[in-house]
């Protein structure tokens, strides 16, 4: 029983964990496209990143499949469904990283960050 309880408190505490550094780097993504836009260009930083995000999620992914833990199986959604899915994902962020590289000045570029998280 009482090794039960430390598992789920050691779950909730990563939950926890990963929860606080979503948001930061949530909180400091415009910031990040920005600086990254202003020194590398708009369509470089966005690849750069998301070569490095795709890099690391595809490890995660694997490591977790060796070890079997849930959460895996991803590959057995439809083709369709990751090729709709992963042009919009395409599209919305170009457009995103764009627009904020775009921006004439940083307020301008906070601007665009408003208007991408307020809209419907």
């Amino acid at each position: 029983m009482n090794n039960r309880l430390e598992s789920q408190s050691r779950a909730t505490t990563m939950a926890t964990i990963s929860g606080i550094g979503a948001l930061l780097l949530w909180a400091t993504s415009i910031a990040m496209t920005r600086g990254l836009s202003e020194n590398l260009g708009a369509l470089r930083s966005t690849a750069i990143v998301y070569t490095i995000g795709g890099i690391v999620a595809c490890t995660t992914l694997l490591w977790r499949r060796r070890r079997g833990r849930p959460g895996t199986d991803v590959h057995l959604l439809p083709r369709s469904y990751w090729l709709w899915c992963g042009l919009l994902f395409v599209v919305y962020t170009l457009a995103f990283a764009v627009a904020i590289g775009g921006a004439r000045d940083r307020q301008q570029a906070i601007e665009v960050a408003l208007i991408n998280y307020l809209w419907p």
